[in-house]
């Protein structure tokens, strides 16, 4: 399953669905593939209207971030946290359409009243900058070299006291850009990494948002969001064990737990086309579980795809894998397999038989 053809470019607003078959986005480091994923899917010059930033060094604000990146339809980019990359400031210039002139107004009706009470800035216009984290996550001299990128872009911190309140502070920024009333609030660890992976495109396709605990444990902050958006726990789904666990049995009946990392991805997948008459899957991407940074670019993507992440060792294909594919396409085939990293992180032969599954 090789990929042959290109993708036509989609008007700005909108992201390129990749070519059919099977398609290796990758580059030298983790940065790089960061900025390859950015241009596998916005190939044009300014066709995002935002960008959203995270720290190339830690996954924390990520996980909640990469759902940020769908609600804004932008790249997930990283970068070093003291100072800005040289591709990265390359890709901001290149992806990020400069603002107009002037702006007309925006609302977002009861969801921005929400959002407000919570920090939210106003929706997103164009031209857009998200900062993930504190200046320990993403430094102030990142923040200023951003802006010098280009002066009539508008620059946004989003973050809080630690990663569970800047969770939450992303949360509400997606309740104003993809508003769906009833969505779901997935719970995830923030202390390890695979499980916010996995459900950040299930938040995307169902208009979700991604709330961190501490392993286990249930942080204030986290709760405190719980309480006022949630407070019968009815839109409550906790994803991997930890986040059912501080949960504390609440929606149990929803929980998406696996045996492993990679089951629990799987029963994410499952997600994806339930109940009947779910839309089409066109993509299904794949990223390794031993680590995170290509994987967060991935997750990113697959949530602007609107398709899964799959997780897989990097050595040999999942055996979690293949059902998940078998559920992804019960709408019909995906036409897309994306593998996020080079053979160092995906091997060759684990990408290949992963391109086999998606082909049928």
């Amino acid at each position: 399953m090789a990929s042959t053809a290109s993708a036509a470019v989609v008007p700005y607003g909108g992201v390129t669905q990749p070519p059919a078959g099977l398609t290796r986005v990758q580059g030298g480091n983790r940065v790089m593939t960061a900025v390859a994923t950015s241009r596998q899917l916005f190939p044009g010059a300014g066709s995002a209207r935002a960008v959203v930033i995270a720290s190339s060094t830690s996954f924390a604000d990520s996980l909640a971030g990469a759902r940020l990146a769908s609600a804004v339809g932008a790249p997930l980019l990283l970068t070093d946290p003291l100072a800005l990359n040289t591709e990265v400031a390359g890709e901001v210039a290149r992806v990020l359409a400069v603002p107009p002139a002037t702006t007309a107004s925006t609302t977002a009706g009861p969801a921005l009243a929400a959002a407000d009470a919570a920090g939210a800035v106003k929706p997103t216009t164009t031209g857009t900058v998200y900062l993930l984290g504190g200046t320990a996550a993403v430094s102030a001299d990142v923040e200023a070299a951003v802006k010098a990128v280009n002066a009539k872009y508008s620059v946004t911190r989003v973050s809080g006291a630690d990663r569970y309140e800047t969770a939450t502070k992303i949360a509400a920024q997606v309740a104003v850009d993809d508003p769906v009333a009833g969505a779901p609030l997935y719970v995830a660890s923030g202390r390890d990494y695979p499980d916010g992976l996995a459900v950040a495109a299930l938040a995307a396709r169902t208009g979700g948002v991604v709330l961190l605990t501490d392993g286990p444990t249930m942080p204030a902050s986290t709760l405190t969001h719980l309480q006022k958006f949630d407070p019968n726990s009815e839109l409550l789904v906790a994803v991997g064990g930890p986040a059912a666990r501080a949960t504390a049995g609440h929606g149990a009946d929803r929980a998406l737990v696996g045996t492993d990392r990679y089951d629990t991805a799987r029963r994410v997948a499952e997600r994806f086309t339930a109940p009947a008459g779910s839309a089409r899957v066109t993509a299904v991407g794949l990223a390794t579980g031993d680590n995170w940074p290509d994987a967060l670019a991935g997750a990113a993507a697959m949530g602007n795809l609107r398709g899964p992440l799959l997780l897989t060792p990097s050595a040999s294909l999942s055996p979690s894998v293949a059902p998940a594919v078998t559920a992804a396409s019960s709408a019909g085939r995906p036409s897309s397999a994306l593998v996020f990293g080079g053979p160092t992180v995906v091997s060759t032969s684990t990408s290949s038989a992963f391109g086999v599954l998606v082909s049928g």
